[in-house]
């Protein structure tokens, strides 16, 4: 992916030593929670929502993605033994006829670090994923890579992708182009680029600055219109931060002005973006605001 591929940082060296001794200790330190009551899921008025098991396989399994292709769905999830950094990371990709008995397809590693954060998308009748290298101990993005393929099963080796330090998220067609949001790989802005062939990627205009503005996603409206959605954290603190919110952008084409205002509803994390029966629809992690009770007990805090 770059020229740190299989250099170990220390982060990632910690992260994946301690691993076996937290899951160890994770099934204890989780027992008085169980039997809580659990909110019962609710589905977006006019969109009716079914959900059933994928893939159950004891890893830890996160930031899936699914597409349509070649008349299979293609599912893509990052493996991994914990949340935080591992260098036993890997990606696993599926195909599927009816999104129910599933074939592995093919997986792919980052030596020496942690992968996740895998985007798929069809773009010239080649499938194209995107993934995010994670450095340090609780796995922060530091750069993009791709690969392709012409059949789903053989793959092009892993390589940089798009400008240097930015993390792309899901690609979307418009016209005869695809688009694609980035944030700062040290957070605090995002942009937007622009390809034609899924391997060389062109800036057309920033979206946001401010906020420690992270993960971003992109969808476009039926009469052309761009809207964003923006995981604003508004600090690093492990702890959260009271003001955590969505931002929410939009822009007329060519996408290269952007109107944007914050949305405190929840925060916004892990966005998808996407369009069903002329309406767009955001899915993600949310946070209930902050209780105020504590100092830990903030909007978006690891506790």
């Amino acid at each position: 992916m770059d020229t740190r591929d299989g250099e170990m940082t220390p982060g990632v060296r910690w992260s994946t030593w301690l691993a076996p001794l937290i899951t160890g200790m994770a099934p204890r330190m989780y027992a008085p929670f169980r039997g809580r009551p659990r909110k019962p899921w609710r589905s977006p008025e006019g969109l009716a929502v079914d959900h059933w098991t994928a893939i159950s396989d004891g890893q830890h399994n996160l930031t899936t993605d699914l597409t349509w292709w070649r008349d299979r769905y293609w599912l893509v999830h990052s493996s991994t033994p914990w949340h935080l950094a591992s260098a036993r990371s890997k990606l696993v990709l599926w195909s599927s006829p009816d999104a129910r008995a599933w074939t592995r397809a093919a997986e792919f590693r980052a030596p020496g670090g942690d992968i996740r954060d895998p985007k798929l998308a069809v773009i010239g009748d080649r499938l194209f994923l995107y993934v995010l290298r994670n450095d340090g101990f609780v796995a922060e993005p530091s750069d993009t890579a791709f690969t392709v393929s012409d059949d789903g099963t053989t793959w092009a080796p892993l390589r940089a992708c798009g400008p240097r330090g930015w993390l792309l998220w899901r690609p979307k067609q418009q016209g005869d182009a695809w688009y694609v949001p980035a944030y700062w790989h040290e957070h605090g802005k995002s942009i937007l680029l622009r390809t034609t062939d899924g391997e060389t990627w062109t800036q057309v205009s920033q979206i946001h600055e401010g906020g420690h503005n992270d993960e971003t996603d992109l969808e476009f409206l039926p009469d052309g219109r761009a809207v964003v959605t923006a995981r604003l954290e508004m600090s690093g603190s492990m702890f959260g931060h009271d003001e955590g919110c969505t931002l929410v952008a939009f822009a007329d084409a060519p996408y290269t002005t952007w109107r944007t205002l914050r949305c405190p509803t929840t925060r916004l994390d892990g966005p998808n973006l996407f369009a069903y029966g002329g309406s767009i629809y955001a899915a993600g992690r949310h946070h209930p605001p902050s209780s105020r009770d504590a100092f830990w007990d903030r909007r978006g805090g690891f506790f």
